[in-house]
This record gives structure tokens, sequence and C-alpha cells, in this order.
């Protein structure tokens, strides 16, 4: 999950790198007209989790309003993207797991049935 968000984190600098300088002026504008101490215009990611346990991750950085959306899609694109490659992977190793495993042979319950290990056979 913390490995997401460190992805995210970088992803959000990247996105957000061409306007860096606009929105520094326009945060110390903005504060100062407020006369109030906001957050700074460096972006954040936080992981939390919501009233029924799901997992939310909250990406707040200072944009131009008409990239808002564009970045949010690309940041959703590169979490999506992220899950589904690590979704892969453990199955991956669930498969291969598997195939390394010694497959076990299933034995019926008969008071009559008696195992001899050294054969792996079952005698009956």
């Amino acid at each position: 999950m913390f490995t997401a968000k460190a992805l995210i984190l970088e992803k959000v600098h990247e996105y957000c790198a061409p306007f860096k300088e606009v929105a520094s002026r326009y945060n110390c504008l903005i504060g100062s007209r407020m006369g109030v101490d906001i957050p700074g215009p460096e972006p954040s990611v936080r992981v939390s989790t919501n009233n029924i346990g799901k997992n939310v991750f909250t990406v707040s950085l200072f944009c131009p309003t008409h990239e808002a959306v564009k970045i949010e899609q690309q940041v959703t694109e590169v979490f999506m993207r992220y899950w589904y490659e690590a979704n892969e992977k453990a199955k991956n190793k669930d498969k291969d797991r598997e195939k390394k495993e010694p497959k076990v042979k299933k034995v019926e319950k008969n008071p009559n049935t008696a195992i001899d290990i050294r054969k792996n056979e079952t005698i009956s």
C-alpha cells in the first residue's frame, strides 16, 4: 500500500512540475490576501481508511483549476495500473508456489485402512 503511495507522490510531482513556480506565487498571494497561513504548494498523499475499513488515498496539490481533472485522471490511471500489476504478480507467485508444493494423497477414512509411509501406498 505504501509503495503505491510513494509512486503516486512521485507522479504528482512530475505532473505538477510545469506550474510549480506559478503555484508557489499564487499560494503566497492567496495566503497574504486572506491573512491566513495556508499549506504550501507541495503535493501530498495520505493513506487512511473510511468508515467501513476500505483504504482511501487522498492526494492534495495546488494546481490551476483547468488542470485538476486531467491530473486526477492521470493519478487514477497510475494507481490502477500499479494495483493491476501487483495483483497479477501475486497470482503468478501463488501459481508458482502451487507447482512447487508436493501433491498430497487424500486417504479415505476407513477403520480398516493403513498407510505404509515407506512405500507411499495405501493398503486396504
